[in-house]
């Protein structure tokens, strides 16, 4: 598997909107809420999503 830079770029911005979710969704952002399970709510958002969505190039990365 080649991951390129523009990849790399939508897994980032995958992340980044996954992790705010995390903290504002109602269930998920509870403080009784486990870390682990919010670590595997963001890494499964950030797989499914980022990988399908269109790549951003790095130095774009910023205004997405």
């Amino acid at each position: 598997m080649n991951i390129d830079p523009a990849t790399l770029g939508a897994l980032i911005a995958a992340f980044i909107r996954a992790s705010a979710l995390a903290a504002t969704a109602p269930v998920v952002g509870d403080t009784a809420t486990p870390i682990r399970a919010r670590l595997a709510f963001v890494i499964a958002i950030t797989i499914g999503v980022g990988l399908n969505r269109p790549g951003v190039p790095l130095g774009e990365l910023p205004m997405v």
